[in-house]
């Protein structure tokens, strides 16, 4: 009879989780958005303020793509069937309950989530939000447990010289399912209909229960317990070393394997470390992917020559003093292409 050695579990770690890494990501972070080449500018004849800037001329629409302003929605406010164009009422604010599968919540723009916050920051529990979590989209003839993150959120403010902990809520599992926890600098993305990562370039810390010592708390891990990613996506890199990330956008999702497959899944959340989203020439939207980690052609546009950070609410916009101005319209681009529907936050004073 053949024997074979056990398994350890480094070896785990580097191939099992790897091989069957699950992704929780919407397919809405792959929708591109169009180039803004040719530098959008703002037309401030249109700023009459959050809740009364209606198209002039535009007598009607039946849903916001009938709206030509990028910073209107379609609101319908007295009951006959028909709405006007106009900046999101109550700056923003939402009703998590109104929406609770996900995106398009109503008085968000079209792709925006409401996001729940304190109701300190929202009377109606909520805000709209283009970079809230996204639910998992795995396949399973089974309903899968929820693993609820804790932080980092959209709401935590982290500095790069702050040590980040990652914390979350196990839900009852197996004693022998396999927690892993992931951290991205651009958004995951599943391998077609496939419970595995598809660009492990892109994924920058990874944490297994498997590791030495590792289930002394429970939903509990600091950075510095994780491997920096999976450079050739097959192994596991060497020890992250630290508990610092540099200032940028991060995604990131817990799972759970048992006997290779996927048990229980998280939502991908993202958070930002550094306040002051950075300002950077540009001449096309790429110039400001290619320049500010983490952002994508859906979170970001070149404005007037600058990077800019869209938004759906403040939520969207880190640092002191910078809001989501949803009063604002822009003009189309010198290239012809359309704008989608969101406003964009303020430039930090130069």
């Amino acid at each position: 009879m053949t024997t074979h050695a056990p398994r350890t579990p480094a070896s785990i770690t580097a191939r099992a989780l790897l091989a069957t890494a699950a992704l929780v990501a919407s397919a809405s972070w792959l929708a591109a958005c169009s180039d803004m080449s040719g530098g959008p500018t703002i037309d401030r004849s249109v700023d009459a303020g959050p809740t009364t800037n209606v198209d002039a001329g535009f007598s009607g629409c039946q849903r916001t793509a009938d709206c030509p302003q990028n910073n209107h929605i379609c609101v319908f406010r007295d009951g006959t069937g028909t709405g006007s164009c106009e900046a999101p009422p109550d700056e923003g604010r939402c009703n998590p309950n109104d929406a609770p599968t996900g995106v398009d919540a109503p008085g968000c723009y079209p792709g925006a989530r409401c996001q729940a916050v304190p109701t300190t920051r929202s009377m109606l529990g909520g805000l709209c939000s283009f970079q809230s979590p996204q639910a998992p989209l795995f396949t399973s003839p089974a309903v899968l447990p929820t693993i609820s993150l804790t932080a980092p959120n959209l709401l935590s403010e982290l500095r790069p010289a702050d040590g980040v902990q990652l914390r979350w809520t196990p839900p009852a599992l197996p004693a022998d399912a396999i927690v892993v926890a992931t951290v991205f600098n651009r958004p995951p993305q599943r391998d077609g209909g496939v419970n595995r990562i598809a660009n492990p370039s892109d994924l920058l810390w990874m944490w297994s229960s498997t590791a030495p010592g590792a289930s002394t708390m429970p939903g509990v891990v600091a950075l510095s317990a994780g491997h920096r990613g999976a450079p050739n996506g097959a192994s596991l890199g060497p020890a992250f070393g630290t508990n610092q990330l540099a200032a940028g956008r991060y995604w990131w999702f817990v799972y759970a394997l048992r006997g290779g497959v996927v048990v229980a899944a998280s939502d991908v959340v993202s958070f930002r470390v550094g306040n002051e989203f950075p300002t950077v020439a540009c001449g096309s939207v790429d110039a400001c992917t290619a320049a500010i980690a983490g952002e994508l052609p859906d979170t970001i546009a070149c404005v007037d020559g600058r990077c800019r950070q869209r938004c759906a609410s403040d939520l969207d916009c880190p640092g002191v003093g910078t809001r989501c101005e949803l009063g604002i319209a822009l003009l189309p681009p010198d290239d012809g292409g359309a704008l989608r529907h969101g406003a964009f936050c303020t430039l930090p004073a130069r």
